[in-house]
């Protein structure tokens, strides 16, 4: 039976799901689901996943979710180069970047990218309050409810957001640090590691926030070996959406100076 991954293009958690497969080899099949029409919250997904979030992995009927979750079931469940570190300390390093990613900075990645680029095209589509309220309603996160409220309303002005970016630049100090000790996150060995975190960096850099790590060579020489793999361009650059590249370019472009304005105040 072939493995069925629902996914979306510009997600940050399906990239790197899409990421782990291509390194395995896996054969699978995608299935879209299609944002602009909030299928996300169908009957039918929700069937699937209750969260209305992608990526879902299905393995001979088996519904598996959390995308750092899928993949190590990817690296586990089939042959091909293995994807977690051998040494217990690297595996541990390994797991210490993926809790970060997930339980701290999705959040802010998704703050960031909604005050700075997905605001503005949600506005347009929905112009009255009564519409904004009805598509937070549909968010099963009260978090993201949270945000996106707020966001609405205010903007990258938001708190929120200055916190988001205020918790990436720690991140990337954090990945400096590491980076100049070894070559991977996790040591000497290509891992979920950097297949968990690469995203989050590309999402910055889609923003055209590359600014905040423009002073990291550490940092800088591992996106340049990260995102020059053939399945990093196999997986994400040639599967990007024009417009979606085109909406995060412009804004992020106009809120570059706001960004680099936030990181000067906290590192005084």
């Amino acid at each position: 039976m072939v493995l069925k991954v629902y996914d979306h293009n510009e997600s940050v958690c399906c990239q790197k799901v899409r990421f782990a497969l291509d390194e395995k080899g896996v054969p699978h099949e995608r299935l879209l689901v299609d944002f602009s029409t909030g299928e996300q919250f169908s009957a039918w997904f929700r069937a699937i996943n209750p969260k209305s979030v992608v990526p879902v992995l299905i393995d001979d009927g088996h519904i598996i979710t959390e995308s750092s979750v899928i993949n190590e079931y990817i690296d586990e469940a089939f042959d091909g180069p293995p994807l977690m570190p051998d040494e217990p300390l690297a595996r541990a390093r390994k797991r210490y970047w993926s809790r970060q990613i997930d339980h701290l900075h999705m959040p802010h990645i998704a703050t960031i990218s909604f005050a700075i680029a997905f605001r503005h095209s949600l506005l347009s589509a929905m112009q009255t309050e009564a519409s904004r309220q009805q598509y937070l309603a549909q968010l099963r996160d009260p978090m993201s409810a949270y945000m996106q409220r707020e966001i609405f309303d205010q903007g990258i002005d938001a708190p929120i957001f200055t916190d988001a970016i205020i918790e990436f630049d720690r991140l990337l100090t954090d990945m400096e640090e590491n980076l100049q000790n070894s070559p991977w996150l996790a040591g000497d060995q290509f891992s979920l590691a950097d297949i968990d975190v690469a995203p989050y960096i590309w999402r910055l850099n889609t923003l055209q926030l590359s600014a905040m790590w423009a002073q990291r060579p550490a940092v800088t020489d591992w996106c340049n070996r990260v995102w020059g793999r053939d399945s990093w361009q196999r997986t994400v650059v040639s599967q990007h959406l024009p417009e979606w590249i085109d909406n995060m370019r412009d804004h992020g472009i106009a809120a570059q100076a706001a960004v680099i304005d936030i990181i000067a105040k906290h590192q005084d």
